[in-house]
């Protein structure tokens, strides 16, 4: 971590974030907190990070909580936009979890894709969960169910990896 109003050269030394026994794929900071940060793992965890409102002094190697866990590497994490216990996961292994991580609990695990998972967004309320997949189709998850209400097949001809966004309270979805 760095800190941005002292700019200049920085030690090679730096604490850091210390408990994946594997490259982390993705993080996401809670939006409802600074200093709660979540990471993704090829060693296939998400934890839970409470960092210091100082910044890191020294490096932490306890997370605050080891919420759960995938079959195979966790590439994607998204916190909820409205409800900040609240976590999605992509995996290796074509799932999305949704996770309480107040209770370091899956509260669902959606298994309807058969290829990579490139993309999960949440719309602007949390109503919804949009991924895209390697089989070029959009699927939409209902995440107090865990059920896929609506997919949208071949989204895209090409074979690039699908990018989402909602588009604010529209309730339209946007697709590259």
């Amino acid at each position: 971590m760095f800190r941005l109003d002292q700019p200049g050269r920085a030690k090679v030394e730096q604490p850091a974030l210390c408990g994946h026994s594997s490259a982390v794929l993705d993080f996401e900071f809670n939006p409802f907190n600074d200093n709660i940060l979540a990471t993704a793992s090829e060693d296939t965890t998400i934890k839970l990070w409470k960092l210091p409102e100082e910044g890191l002094t020294e490096s932490i190697n306890q997370p605050l909580a080891d919420i759960g866990n995938h079959a195979r590497k966790v590439t994607l994490l998204r916190f909820h936009p409205t409800a900040g216990t609240v976590l999605g996961s992509v995996g290796g292994d074509n799932t999305v979890k949704i996770w309480d991580v107040e209770k370091a609990m899956e509260i669902h695990t959606v298994h309807d894709h058969d290829q990579l998972i490139q993309e999960l967004v949440w719309d602007v309320n949390g109503n919804n969960l949009a991924t895209s997949s390697k089989d070029k189709n959009v699927r939409i998850i209902d995440p107090r169910t865990g059920v896929v209400s609506n997919t949208i097949t071949t989204a895209h001809e090409g074979t690039k990896s699908i990018k989402l966004a909602y588009l604010g309270h529209t309730g339209k979805l946007f697709s590259v």
